[in-house]
């Protein structure tokens, strides 16, 4: 008997339990989101007017949809806002509502939920925002969590890249790729950071935004050896926009896969919120199978007159899959009497062999032939004997010769003082006005000391004849 009505006790309880599932289940509640909760959307950029003094922001009411989905009409549930948090309020229109049966007039009702939300709740901007706790909302028993998504106020443009000098068009941040990319490129990422808080908020104004650029997986930063990671800091006012340009180099290390570029923006309002946003771009990494690449080619120094010299510093790397046993390098420039050949490099494919790149220093000295001018040096790199792979100008500028400052010199009788050697002529820049100095022979002085005498000598007779003549007269 007692086994019997302890069966009985625990079916009726049973069917309780099951009723007030049913009962609660009958109930649905709209708008949730994925996760089963009421989710309100935060925007700053609506305040749009001085400081006054508050800390709090009223939302835009929300509506909420209670719908009955049982046959049974359920009257009286119990609407209420519980275990709200600190700093919020909320508000429904009405706190008990009646439902009718689904599918009759009156199975849904409408009632609105008014948030008040405080100005300094740190803010994200991801597509969901940075979510915030308000409290709970009870309907007959049954908690639904309500949370508030706070946007950021920072936004980023659509970025613009570029990828060794040719555009690729635009990312957003959605994770899209970056094509076209393999090691040894030079990659350009340009966008615009905006404030959004209105220009006649006043406590909108950021003093101390941090952009911030770095992989997502801490692992690949080994690959690229700290070499992509930039910061900058800078004030945003409300209503602003700042332009960036981040560029930076795909090293010959790069593996042959997808690397996530991580770019951060990180301010604080003057109304103490953080305000912050994340892209992650997508590197795709292509290593081809034949690929050397010029990775340097420049000159110590890139004007010099004639007769002078510089040093041309050439690096050629296999960035590719493939060992190269046939590669070759060629500088040419014919006015310059330019033409160096260098064949048989092996390259090996392992960017940490030391044979994965090759490096070739070139003195290069100007002839006293040629004329000012600007000239470009011809640098090829080949594969498999004579496949040009890359190619690349180097600039010199020659601004003036020697010989054609000397006889410019002479010409305009400027620029130098005159020295003295071996009857030359020499010039001293810098040091006054040019003079010329000649030096006299031995025997040309002497020449003109005979000369003197004889003129005295004839003098002498002339006066003698004259003084002779004068006394005879008389």
């Amino acid at each position: 008997m007692k086994s019997n009505k302890f069966l009985s006790v625990f079916l009726v309880g049973i069917m309780v339990l099951l009723c007030v599932g049913l009962a609660q289940a009958a109930i649905d509640v709209s708008p949730l989101d994925a996760n089963g909760k009421i989710t309100v959307d935060v925007n700053y950029g609506n305040l749009d007017e001085p400081d006054d003094g508050k800390d709090t922001m009223t939302l835009s009411p929300v509506t909420l949809t209670f719908q009955n989905t049982d046959v049974v009409p359920v009257n009286g549930v119990a609407l209420a806002m519980n275990n709200v948090a600190t700093g919020y309020t909320a508000v429904l229109s009405v706190n008990t509502i009646d439902l009718a049966a689904a599918g009759a007039a009156g199975d849904s009702v409408t009632v609105t939920l008014t948030l008040t939300v405080p100005l300094d709740a740190d803010a994200e901007g991801d597509e969901e925002g940075l979510v915030h706790n308000v409290g709970t909302l009870n309907v007959n028993g049954v908690d639904y969590t309500v949370d508030t998504s706070v946007k950021s106020m920072l936004e980023i443009d659509k970025i613009k890249v570029t990828v060794d000098d040719k555009s690729e068009g635009t990312v957003d941040e959605d994770g899209d790729n970056i094509k076209n990319v393999r090691p040894g490129s030079i990659v350009e990422l340009k966008f615009t950071v905006k404030n959004n808080f209105d220009k006649d908020y006043s406590d909108g104004d950021m003093d101390d935004v941090e952009v911030t650029m770095e992989f997502a997986d801490e692992d690949d930063e080994d690959d690229y050896d700290d070499s992509i990671d930039e910061e900058e800091s800078f004030s945003l006012d409300a209503g602003d926009e700042e332009e960036f340009t981040f560029t930076f180099e795909v090293p010959a290390t790069a593996d042959d896969k997808d690397y996530d570029l991580e770019i951060t923006l990180e301010g604080e309002s003057d109304n103490g919120a953080t305000h912050t946003i994340t892209w992650i771009i997508i590197l795709k990494i292509n290593r081809e199978r034949d690929d050397v690449q010029l990775e340097r080619a420049e000159l110590t120094k890139t004007t010099l007159k004639c007769g002078e010299s510089t040093t041309l510093n050439v690096k050629m790397t296999n960035f590719g899959s493939n060992d190269q046993e046939e590669a070759s390098l060629n500088v040419y420039n014919a006015a310059l009497g330019l033409s160096s050949n260098f064949i048989n490099i092996y390259l090996d494919e392992n960017p940490d062999d030391r044979e994965n790149s090759y490096s070739k220093t070139i003195n290069i000295v100007v002839p006293e032939s040629v004329t000012a001018g600007t000239f470009d040096i011809e640098v090829r790199a080949y594969i498999d004997g004579d496949e040009e792979v890359d190619h690349q100008l180097v600039r010199l500028i020659v601004d003036g010769c020697s010989l054609e400052e000397e006889e410019e010199n002479l010409t305009t009788g400027v620029t130098g003082t005159a020295g003295e050697k071996d009857g030359e002529t020499t010039t001293t820049e810098g040091q006054g006005q040019y003079l010329e100095t000649t030096e006299t022979s031995f025997g040309q002085s002497t020449g003109v000391l005979v000369l003197m005498g004889a003129v005295a000598l004839l003098l002498v007779i002339l006066i003698v004849v004259v003084i002779v003549f004068l006394v005879k007269k008389k």
